[in-house]
């Protein structure tokens, strides 16, 4: 009577053999799974952390270019047109010139090589072109019709949550030209580039660094944002809650905008030095605190100087076909002395004579606190296909795990990364 329950305890004992064995191998796959992404992390914490001038890896393509890089455009871009009503024939046409194998599917190494290669723009851009249009493992032409009015270099509009960005000589084939932005939430624009005029409206929640402007760069109705801009003159309207990290060679000019903030230009990417310079824009002569208010009142100032320890410098590494340049800073690191210096004059007329606007300037920041060592260094790395602010978090968590520290004592900046916030809650500080 016993044979039959020994032989169901020696199929149990069988069994439990089986299912430990499993979840064995099982463990061990999971090991090896862990180890490979520890390893792939790794590498990218390597890749932010590493000196631009000594790291070999930002001279080179990067992973995921298998096929040879283009040539920037010159001339007149195929897509500087490109819109919601394009012709079917010109989107086939582009299409074509993408899918240079002929395979009929536009693949992440196509629209690598003509968006971020030909056209200068950044890597997420192709990322998301990808992800939004594609399907499987490419982009169909049905596909590719959808998003083709994003093809065009000279209009950002309707983004949220994005990092655009445009290198040199994307707006610039044809000499500089105007590049109209609108109606961004929570994004990163970085116009690495020279420009003629730009329009910057109705923005929320953006980071936006913008090279050289020849005339003007008119920014409207925009909230809450963080601005880097070089220009002949900046003019606001109808703006909240903005920094602006500024060079302007004449006056900037604001008007019914409340609770803006200015510091000087403190920025590097590729090529600023020689933007600069084409303009004939002076680092050292700098109008960024000598603000007209159209709205100006006496008691009271619609704009306040930010302390250093509100100064953010943001370095922007690019990802391009050797030669691929390194970040590089036209003006001198900002300091408290320059924050409180008193404001140069260009001795030429923002329009003042219209009327008797009074004008009071905003009292001069305090000194920073004696926990304060430097300015923040913020990094953009293109190539990294990370924001800002995911690679603040990426980072900090490793360097963390690396050295068995818990992330709080990275500081503050990273602490916020590390807690969710976004670049814009990262940044903004007491403005925003």
């Amino acid at each position: 009577g016993l044979e039959p329950l020994r032989a169901t305890v020696t199929t149990l004992q069988g069994g439990l053999a089986a299912v430990e064995e499993r979840i064995r191998s099982r463990a061990q796959e999971l090991s090896q799974d862990m180890q490979q992404s520890w390893n792939s992390q790794n590498s990218l914490t390597q890749r932010v952390n590493a000196p631009h001038a000594s790291s070999q890896a930002s001279q080179g393509p990067k992973p995921g270019f298998d096929k040879p890089r283009r040539q920037r455009v010159t001339g007149k871009p195929a897509t500087a047109r490109a819109s919601a009503r394009s012709k079917d024939d010109e989107i086939q046409k582009v299409f074509n010139d993408i899918d240079t194998g002929g395979s009929g599917v536009l693949t992440l190494e196509d629209l690598q090589s003509y968006l971020c290669d030909h056209l200068g723009f950044g890597q997420a851009e192709a990322f998301g072109f990808m992800k939004t249009f594609g399907q499987g493992d490419g982009v169909s032409m049905e596909g590719f019709k959808k998003g083709y009015a994003r093809l065009t270099p000279f209009l950002l509009s309707k983004r949220q949550n994005e990092v655009l960005i445009r290198k040199d000589g994307s707006l610039s084939s044809m000499g500089p030209q105007s590049l109209q932005i609108e109606e961004l939430d929570d994004c990163e624009v970085y116009i690495c580039e020279v420009t003629n005029t730009i329009f910057v409206d109705e923005c929320k929640r953006c980071a936006m660094l913008i090279g050289p402007c020849e005339t003007s760069v008119f920014v409207r109705d925009c909230e809450d944002c963080v601005f880097w801009i070089a220009a002949q003159q900046l003019r606001t309207r109808g703006c909240k809650r903005c920094k602006f990290f500024l060079y302007s060679k004449t006056e900037p000019v604001i008007e019914a905008s409340q609770d803006l903030a200015f510091a000087p230009w403190s920025a590097s990417y590729p090529c600023a030095k020689a933007h600069f310079k084409q303009f004939g824009f002076n680092p050292d002569v700098n109008l960024w605190n000598a603000i007209f208010d159209f709205s100006g009142k006496t008691g009271t100032s619609n704009w306040r100087i930010l302390g250093l320890e509100e100064v953010f410098h943001i370095e922007v590494e690019l990802e391009e076909p050797p030669p691929n340049p390194s970040p590089e800073d036209p003006a001198a690191p900002v300091t408290y002395e320059v924050l409180c210096a008193p404001p140069l004059q260009s001795g030429e007329s923002c329009g003042q004579s219209v009327g008797s606007i009074p004008q009071t300037r905003p009292a001069l920041p305090a000194a920073p606190p004696s926990t304060f060592s430097e300015v923040k260094q913020v990094p953009v790395q293109d190539g990294a296909k990370l924001s800002v602010f995911e690679q603040l978090k990426q980072s900090q968590s490793l360097k963390a795990a690396a050295s068995g520290s818990s992330p709080e004592s990275t500081g503050g900046l990273a602490m916020a990364a590390l807690a969710g916030k976004t670049f814009m809650e990262v940044a903004g500080g007491s403005v925003l």
